[in-house]
């Protein structure tokens, strides 16, 4: 079963915005003005979701010397000082993962199902968790196959950044922000061809631009997202196969393909990693779900460190979660 949806009396309703008060750009004629307002209408409808999903992702192998290779040395000497762990993978992951969401907070479940090969400064993971929103972050990893658990908690706001978030629009890539009605509200329409609305935002310097691709023919479907660099693109994300929840279209596939330009490798297109994503189930606005389901269950015996304070502890007795008092 794919799709569960648990829609009240005010579920469907939609926020008509203006443009003038929210739009940083002038908007175009009132036909892409309705596109542009039913993507911002689409973003309000996600606001309570769940996501179980089959996700694999392949690496390209690091490079063991040169300033790529230096460079990681350096991450990792400076993060094991803060008690940081780093993956830096190799090969093909499986995983199977479960995504919540709430007004902006997120979390992630994932268990490995299949491990990739070896690389420079790698340990093995078995199953990971993170938590993100509400000015914190938390993180539980075990690793394989030792058992050996670990769990933080930080005072900042980290994003979880996976495929599944970015192929939804509910965040961008490398941002600590959620996509709001505002933001999308304030976007610049870039073109409007077919049905296809392209929007955009670029940072301040315009080294940046961040580009929404949206079928208004098919529900103000997501169907591409991508962060374009001066002289390259660093992102693609391409979503598909999409299915009807509640009047918004979600797609049971997606695919991010990040680039770097210090080196091109095997992989398609020469991309660094690639990430393809399977839905197996949507839930949207299940009532059950709270703000309490945000925060991660910490099994016992795991080994905490609590950066906000600086306490190290374990978690004895019973797994238990840490909400903010």
């Amino acid at each position: 079963m794919y799709l569960k949806n648990h829609l009240g009396p005010t579920a469907l309703a939609l926020i008509v915005w203006t443009g003038s008060a929210l739009c940083a750009t002038a908007w175009g004629s009132d036909e892409q003005d309705a596109a542009h307002r039913s993507v911002v209408a689409r973003i309000e409808k996600l606001q309570n979701l769940k996501a179980h999903y089959q996700d694999v992702e392949e690496f390209a192998a690091y490079p063991t010397d040169g300033p790529v290779a230096e460079a990681l040395k350096k991450v990792v000497s400076e993060g094991s000082k803060d008690n940081l762990v780093f993956e830096f993978h190799t090969g093909r992951y499986k995983s199977d993962c479960t995504f919540a969401f709430l007004r902006g907070a997120a979390k992630l479940e994932e268990e490995y199902l299949q491990y990739g090969t070896p690389g420079t400064h790698r340990i093995e993971i078995k199953r990971k968790m993170f938590s993100t929103g509400n000015g914190r972050y938390e993180q539980f990893i075990q690793e394989s196959p030792s058992g050996r658990m670990q769990g933080s908690i930080r005072a900042e706001r980290r994003p979880v950044e996976t495929a599944l978030e970015m192929g939804l629009g509910l965040r961008t890539y490398d941002s600590q922000d959620v996509m709001s009605a505002e933001s999308y509200a304030a976007l610049e329409q870039k073109s409007f061809d077919d049905g296809l609305l392209v929007l955009c935002r670029r940072d301040e310097k315009g080294d940046v631009e961040h580009e929404w691709t949206f079928d208004t023919t098919r529900g103000a479907a997501l169907t591409s997202y991508a962060v374009k660099f001066k002289d390259f693109v660093g992102l693609e994300v391409t979503c598909d196969d999409f299915v009807d929840i509640g009047g918004v279209r979600l797609p049971r596939r997606i695919r991010k393909l990040r680039f770097s330009k210090a080196r091109t490798t095997p992989l398609e297109r020469g991309a660094v990693s690639i990430d393809t994503v399977q839905v197996e189930e949507y839930n949207l606005n299940d009532p059950s779900q709270s703000e309490d389901d945000m925060y991660i269950v910490f099994p016992v015996g795991t080994r905490m460190h609590d950066d906000r304070n600086g306490h190290t502890f374990s978690v004895v007795d019973k797994a238990q979660a840490f909400p903010d008092e």
